[in-house]
């Protein structure tokens, strides 16, 4: 919602960059194990990604999988509605409108995706912050993540601008981030 506001660079950095990376890592990954206890009781706070574990033993991997394909196809849907809207109703507009379906389909996840087993309460320690950058296997693994997906997304950035300048349609040129996202 706040990129539809967005007239300055440092605007979308601070909208794209730093308030939907915060977003998005509350939603996807175990939320409430960055905030335990602080005297209060999450029994409703649950993850997509945290509840798959409890409530499958057998296929798990597939229920995985089927959880996993949701990003995927966001990852086409989302394009392609944006680049059909974006002409008629401007980008504003367009952003608010990703913005809306995003907080529907998230008031339904929250209504219906909730956790087997309750959660087991830990009090807040500076220490368990800090206790990963201790081993030297996360740090190398959270680096080497860090460079793999910079070399991985920044160029997917101007896969069509790229295309546009070798010739191809304008058309097609607006469908290979679908694409790739369906490739995924």
């Amino acid at each position: 919602m706040m990129t539809s506001l967005c007239e300055e660079y440092y605007q979308f950095l601070l909208a794209q960059g730093i308030c939907s990376a915060l977003g998005l890592n509350c939603i996807f990954t175990a939320g409430m194990s960055f905030f335990p206890t602080l005297s209060l009781t999450y029994s409703n706070v649950v993850t997509a990604t945290s509840s798959v574990t409890s409530w499958f033993m057998k296929k798990r991997g597939a229920a995985y999988g089927i959880m996993a394909a949701g990003s995927g196809l966001g990852g086409v849907i989302l394009p392609i509605m944006v680049s059909h809207i974006m002409p008629k109703i401007g980008y504003g507009w367009s952003m608010r409108v990703c913005g809306f379906l995003i907080l529907g389909l998230m008031a339904i996840a929250n209504v219906t995706v909730k956790s087997r087993l309750p959660p087991r309460p830990r009090t807040f320690k500076i220490a368990h912050f800090i206790e990963p950058f201790t081993d030297m296997r996360w740090v190398t693994i959270t680096i080497s993540s860090f460079l793999f997906f910079m070399g991985l997304f920044i160029p997917i950035n101007f896969v069509e601008v790229q295309s546009l300048a070798a010739g191809m349609s304008v058309n097609l040129a607006s469908y290979l981030i679908p694409i790739l996202n369906a490739g995924r």
